[in-house]
C-alpha cells in the first residue's frame, strides 16, 4: 500500500455517477470501513462533503456507522454540515434525514470527540430539530462538552430560546442570577483591578503546541496577551473597559455560559490568578 493510498471505493465519490460507481465497488466485495490515507472512512467522507444519498447503500453494505475516524465520528461529522444551510437552507430536511438514518444503523449518539457530542454540535448551531432528534434517540443532555458545560448552560450561552425550553431550562432563567456566581465575579474584578493576571494555558493545533492567554487591567483596559508557541507571535488586543468586558472575555476563555453559568466555573478562575 502507498503512502497516500485511496481505496476505489472511496475514489468512487468522485465519478460521474457516485450512487452506480460506488455501489459497483461494493458489489465487488469493497471493504466499506476501509479509511482512505487522510484516515476518512467511506462513511466519514459521505457525511463530510455531504453525500447523503451514499449513505443507505454504505450502511446496508456494512459500514460501521460508530467507527471513529480523525477525531470525529459520522454523526458529529453531520450534524456539523448544518453551516450549509445558510447558503443551501433545502439542505436542513436531507440533513435531519441523514442523521435519521445514522441513528437507526446504531450510530452511537453521545460519542463525539474531546470537545463535544452530537447533541452539543446541534445546540451550538441553534438547530432545535437536531437537538431533538437526538434528544428522543436518548442523548445525555447532563454530558459536559470540552469546556465543562452541558447542552442546557450551551443553549442559554447562545441564547437559543427553543433549545432552553426543549431542555427544561426555562425554571433555571426564571430562578434569576446565583449570588454565589455575583460574587465570584466580583472577587475576580477587584483582583484584577489590583494588579494581580488572570493566566490560562489553552491546546493549540491538534493540542501539540500551547496558546498562553494573560488578562489584566492596563491603561484604564482590559489587555489580553495571546502568545501563541506554533506562530512564535505575541499579540495584544484591548478587551473594553467595563467589568462586563473582562467577564465576556473570561467566559469565551474558559466556556462559561453568560446567563447562569456553573459556579465551579468562576471559583475554578480565581485559580488561574497570578500576583
Amino acid at each position: 500500500m502507498t503512502r497516500y493510498h485511496t481505496p476505489a471505493l472511496i475514489r468512487a465519490f468522485d465519478a460521474d455517477d457516485p450512487d452506480a460507481a460506488v455501489a459497483a465497488e461494493l458489489a465487488t466485495g469493497a471493504d466499506p470501513n476501509e479509511p482512505d490515507w487522510r484516515g476518512y472512512t467511506p462513511l466519514g467522507l459521505a457525511c463530510a462533503r455531504p453525500q447523503l444519498e451514499l449513505i443507505p447503500c454504505l450502511l446496508e453494505a456494512g459500514a460501521d456507522a460508530g467507527l471513529a475516524y480523525r477525531n470525529t465520528t459520522p454523526l458529529l461529522e453531520l450534524v456539523g454540515r448544518y453551516y450549509l444551510v445558510e447558503r443551501e437552507p433545502e439542505i436542513a430536511p436531507r440533513l435531519l434525514v441523514g442523521i435519521g438514518v445514522l441513528l437507526e444503523a446504531g450510530a452511537p449518539v453521545d460519542d463525539g470527540n474531546a470537545a463535544q457530542t452530537p447533541l452539543h454540535a446541534a445546540i451550538g448551531w441553534g438547530w432545535t430539530a437536531a437537538a431533538r432528534l437526538l434528544l428522543d434517540a436518548g442523548a445525555d443532555a447532563a454530558r459536559l462538552d470540552g469546556a465543562g458545560r452541558t447542552a442546557l448552560e450551551l443553549a442559554i450561552a447562545g441564547r437559543h430560546g427553543e433549545l432552553v425550553t426543549l431542555l427544561g431550562g426555562d425554571a433555571v432563567l426564571a430562578a434569576g442570577p446565583d449570588p454565589e456566581i455575583a460574587r465570584l465575579q466580583g472577587a475576580l474584578v477587584r483582583r484584577l483591578r489590583a494588579g494581580e493576571r488572570f493566566r490560562i494555558v489553552m491546546a493549540g493545533f491538534k493540542q501539540e503546541y500551547a496558546v498562553y492567554h494573560t488578562i489584566c487591567w492596563k491603561r484604564g483596559v482590559w489587555e489580553e496577551t495571546i502568545e501563541d508557541e506554533y506562530l512564535r507571535s505575541t499579540q495584544r488586543v484591548e478587551r473594553g473597559s467595563a467589568d462586563t468586558d473582562l467577564l465576556k472575555t473570561l467566559e469565551r476563555l474558559c466556556g462559561v455560559s453568560r446567563s447562569r453559568p456553573p459556579r465551579d466555573g468562576w471559583a475554578r478562575m480565581l485559580g488561574y490568578l497570578e500576583g
